[in-house]
């Protein structure tokens, strides 16, 4: 599906990370390490 604005304006791409911060996606990735995601 598309992102709604492409940018981490509207925050639609925010993914919660274990370390209990946030990463938007659309900013960030969509490929991002592994090791960031899961533990």
């Amino acid at each position: 599906t598309d992102l709604l604005c492409g940018v981490g304006a509207c925050l639609a791409c925010v993914v919660s990370l274990p370390s209990g911060s946030h990463t938007r996606t659309c900013m960030h990735g969509p490929v991002m390490d592994l090791t960031r995601l899961a533990q």
